[in-house]
C-alpha cells in the first residue's frame, strides 16, 4: 500500500491521548518526563503510523520506545486478523510498573532496558515515536555511537539526539520489503548531524512520504515543535517523495478528507542538491527567488544559531534575575527565548522593552 493509499481505508480514531497517557501525565512530574524524554503520542497520529506498518503485512513488528502501548494497540486494530510479533523496548521503570499484563494469546514482548543496547536483528515492520533528548545526556553515547557506526556504516556527531540515534538503527534493522513509520521532530530535516542520514534516506531509496504535522498544541502540549511522520519503505527503489501537510489532527482522522493528498511531489536528485529540507517539506522551493517586497538575509550578513544547549535557566533571566546576581549590564545581551514572544512581523527594540518591562526572561549571559 501506497502512502496515498491509506486514505482509502475505514477506520475512526480518536485524537487526544487515552486514558491510560492522560492518566500517567496526571500522575507524573514534568521533570520525570522530560528526564526520559517522554511526549506521547496522539491517538490519531499513532493509527495512521500503524495502518502504514501493518500495509507491508509484518511478521513481527518493532517499537523501540514502547510508552504505554499506544502504537501496539493501533497495531493490533489495523493488523487485520493477522498474527504478529511485537516486541518493544521500554526503559523508565515507572512506566513498567504501569503495563498491564498482556491479554491471554497476545503475542507480545516488552522489553525492559534501552533499545540502542539491543541487538540489530531484522523486522519487517518498525514503529516509533523516538525519547525527544540531547545525546549528551546519555550515559553510555560513546560507546553507542562506536557500535552505531560499525553496524551501520554511517557516523553520527557527537551533537546528534536521541531520535536520530533511533532513526539510525530502525533503518539498519528494517527487512526487505519492510515499512517503517517514525515520528522525528522536524529540526532533524536541517541538521548537520543528519546529513549523512538523510543521504542514505535518498542513495537506498527508503524514504517514500512525509506527514508534516504543525507545531499545534494538540500534538505535544508539552514541546514547542513541529514534528513529522516519516513512512519509509525497504524496496530498493528510488522514486519521487512525497509530502502531505495537515493543519490540524482532524485531518488525519478522517482519511477520506481531501486534503490528506500529497502536497508536494520531490525528485531525489532536487533533494540531494538542496542538502536541507525543511524548506522543501514547509511547502518552500530550493532557489526560489524572494517575494515581492522581501529581501534574503543574506544581503545583511551572516547569522549563526549559536549552541543549543537546552539549559536557558542557566544562560537567560529577567533583567531582576541579572540585578540579583550582580551581574553587570555589560556580561547580558538581549534576547529572545521563545517564539511566542514574537507576535507581529516586525520586532524592534520597544517590544524587547516591553517584554523587559514585564519581567520576561529576554537577557542572555555574555561574559567578555
Amino acid at each position: 500500500m501506497d502512502a496515498e493509499a491509506l486514505a482509502d481505508a475505514d477506520v475512526v480514531i480518536n485524537a487526544g491521548p487515552t486514558t491510560a497517557e492522560a492518566d500517567y501525565i496526571r500522575g507524573t512530574s514534568l521533570a520525570h518526563r522530560r528526564r526520559y524524554g517522554q511526549f506521547f503520542t496522539p491517538v490519531a497520529v499513532a493509527a495512521y503510523m500503524a495502518k502504514w506498518v501493518c500495509a507491508a503485512r509484518p511478521s513481527a513488528v518493532l517499537d523501540p520506545a514502547f510508552g504505554l502501548g499506544v502504537f501496539h494497540r493501533q497495531v493490533m486494530q489495523a493488523r487485520a486478523g493477522r498474527t504478529i510479533r511485537y516486541v518493544a523496548f521500554e526503559k523508565d521503570p515507572a512506566i513498567i510498573q504501569r503495563l498491564p499484563r498482556p491479554a491471554p494469546g497476545a503475542d507480545l514482548q516488552v522489553i525492559q532496558g534501552d533499545y540502542l543496547d539491543a541487538d540489530y536483528r531484522s523486522f519487517d515492520g518498525i514503529i516509533c515515536n523516538p525519547p525527544y533528548l540531547q545525546f549528551q545526556k546519555f550515559e553510555g553515547r560513546h560507546r553507542v555511537l562506536k557500535e552505531l557506526e560499525e553496524a551501520t556504516g554511517e557516523r553520527l556527531g557527537g551533537c546528534s539526539n536521541m531520535a536520530a540515534a533511533f532513526l539510525l538503527k530502525a533503518l539498519h534493522q528494517l527487512a526487505p520489503g519492510g515499512h517503517l513509520a517514525f515520528l522525528s521532530p522536524m529540526e532533524f530535516f536541517d541538521t548537520r548531524y543528519g546529513a549523512g542520514l538523510r543521504r542514505r534516506l535518498l542513495r537506498d531509496g527508503l524514504l517514500k512520504h512525509v506527514v508534516v504535522i504543525p507545531d499545534a498544541p494538540d500534538v505535544f502540549p508539552e514541546a514547542v515543535t513541529s514534528v513529522a511522520v516519516i513512512l519509509c519503505r525497504r524496496d530498493g527503489v528510488c522514486a519521487d517523495v512525497t509530502c502531505r501537510q495537515v493543519a490540524s489532527l482532524r485531518e488525519l482522522q478522517d482519511p477520506a478528507n481531501e486534503s490528506l493528498a500529497a502536497t508536494h511531489r520531490f525528485p531525489t536528485a532536487l533533494m540531494a542538491r538542496a542538502g536541507k529540507w525543511r524548506a522543501l517539506f514547509d511547502g518552500g522551493a530550493a532557489g526560489a527567488g524572494e517575494p515581492p517586497g522581501y529581501v534574503s538575509l543574506r544581503r545583511y550578513g551572516r547569522f549563526l544559531r549559536g549552541i543549543a544547549t537546552g539549559a536557558n535557566g542557566f544562560f537567560v533571566g529577567s533583567r531582576q534575575k541579572f540585578a540579583e546576581l550582580e551581574i553587570p549590564l555589560a556580561q547580558r545581551v538581549p534576547c529572545i527565548t521563545r517564539s511566542a514572544q514574537v507576535d507581529r512581523a516586525v520586532f524592534t527594540d520597544s517590544d524587547h522593552a516591553r517584554l523587559d518591562q514585564a519581567h520576561k526572561p529576554v537577557w542572555c549571559l555574555d561574559v567578555r
